[in-house]
């Protein structure tokens, strides 16, 4: 799936790649991105993801809903759950 196109980003789009560039190089970072409905941050997200599997990046991707507001942990299990399933035993042990 591509994102769509993307008018008027170029500043967004070049933080992200920054930040993609230093996660490559071993060195942490946030990019917040947050808006009004309707301005693009889903289109800035799905953007973003596809820059990251570009660079052979591992994506996890999550979306709360109403469920998850009794569940603190439920978005991090979205995030978490299928690569623990993955691993093996000893692994998972690991992790």
């Amino acid at each position: 799936m591509s994102a769509p196109s993307l008018l008027e980003r170029e500043h967004e789009l070049a933080v992200i790649d920054e930040k993609l560039d230093q996660a490559a190089e071993g060195r942490g970072g946030v990019v917040l991105i947050e808006g009004p409905a309707g301005i693009g941050k889903s289109a800035l997200t799905a953007r973003a993801r596809e820059l990251a599997l570009g660079r052979n990046m591992a994506v996890a991707a999550a979306r709360g809903s109403q469920l998850e507001r009794a569940d603190a942990f439920g978005v991090v299990r979205q995030l978490l759950e299928p690569r623990l399933r993955a691993m093996g035993a000893e692994a998972r042990g690991r992790a």
